[in-house]
């Protein structure tokens, strides 16, 4: 048996092969349009080191390795440094208060701008911020975005095809972008100077923005999906991929007149830590199922949220179906901070017969 175990596993970190990543790629459009996105981030990514590399040259002279290396070192520096503050503070913020398609943005939009400044100004410091900017926010914003890219898309498709688009198709596009920059730089090319490579990264960064505004709707229309299917188990949703755009796709599911759509969206807010978004009007639901899941998820919010869901909750206690009341004992108890039996004795003498025989029950 744990022979088995050891061979799922190996396999399952060999990946799959290109032929048939090809094949997934050509089969889910969400999945291409992360390919085309990431390619586009780096050859972007490309022309910018590129510019780096010329302007300290053009500036400091091609002898000059020791002033090169410095001024490389100092770019470095502050790469690091900003990355550190931008991963510790901004990131989760972004995505849970701005959304995925303002995160989907940063980077390309600092990209241009950092290009038209670029185009502007020939000093060696325009480069350098441009590829601070790039670094910095490549490996934290915009790496945590395309992480959440993948979250709606089926198990077995994330599986397989994750490694090889974040590792193949990145390297593909580095190689696509190294072959773009001869025809660029070189003599028997285009022969640009560091500055007119701007040019080339305003056509790379209108590109990719539109990329990224399809990739924001493929993302809501495939989590649309994984919800009505449920391919996304809700604990796979942490606080780092419930961003402002999920968040809402999830509230909008508890209105759905499906019962098991609202209880796998209470599920996932709950994985998230949103239960305060579960509204006590699906108390009122026609399903007692969701009844029944709602409560559980009231009783677990906090108290100074939940006290005001007591009079809807006891109210429960007189529903027609006895998981529904034994829910609304439950989450009482929770509230209240009190044991089932010490709720449940004052009700016994309840004018509701119903109401009555949940305390029974839960004296029993």
């Amino acid at each position: 048996m744990d022979a088995q175990v050891a061979m799922d596993a190996a396999k399952g970190e060999k990946g799959v092969s290109a032929a048939e990543a090809f094949q997934l790629l050509r089969r889910s459009k969400h999945l291409k349009i992360i390919a085309l996105v990431i390619s586009f981030a780096s050859v972007g990514a490309a022309v910018i080191e590129q510019q780096l590399n010329m302007a300290a040259q053009a500036a400091k002279g091609a002898a000059d390795t020791d002033g090169i290396t410095a001024f490389l070192a100092q770019v470095g520096l502050w790469t690091s440094t900003i990355g550190f503050v931008i991963q510790v503070w901004l990131t989760s913020k972004i995505h849970r208060y701005l959304g995925i398609g303002f995160a989907l943005m940063v980077l390309p939009v600092s990209m241009g701008l950092s290009a038209i400044v670029m185009l502007l100004n020939a000093a060696l410091w325009a480069p350098g911020l441009a590829r601070v900017l790039d670094q910095s926010l490549r490996y934290t914003v915009d790496k945590t975005t395309r992480e959440i890219l993948f979250l709606p898309l089926p198990s077995d498709i994330k599986l397989q095809a994750k490694s090889f688009v974040d590792v193949t198709v990145d390297r593909g596009a580095k190689a696509i972008g190294a072959i773009l920059l001869l025809v660029l730089v070189k003599p028997w090319g285009l022969h640009l100077d560091w500055q007119r490579l701007s040019y080339a990264s305003l056509v790379m960064v209108a590109l990719w923005i539109f990329m990224s505004l399809r990739a924001k709707r493929g993302y809501l229309a495939a989590f649309r999906r994984s919800i009505e299917r449920r391919d996304v188990a809700p604990a796979e949703v942490r606080m780092s991929g419930a961003d402002l755009s999920t968040i809402e796709t999830l509230v909008e599911e508890l209105s759905q007149p499906d019962p098991t759509r609202v209880v796998y969206a209470i599920d996932v807010l709950e994985s998230i830590d949103k239960r305060n978004l579960v509204t006590p009007l699906l108390l009122y639901h026609e399903a007692p199922s969701v009844r029944q899941r709602a409560l559980a998820a009231l009783g677990a919010v906090r108290p100074d949220i939940a006290t005001q869901w007591v009079p809807h909750i006891r109210r429960m206690l007189g529903d027609s179906d006895a998981g529904v009341r034994a829910a609304a004992i439950g989450a009482l108890g929770a509230i209240g901070n009190e044991d089932a039996a010490t709720l449940a004795r004052p009700l016994l003498s309840d004018t509701n017969p119903r109401t009555r025989a949940t305390a029974a029950v839960a004296l029993a």
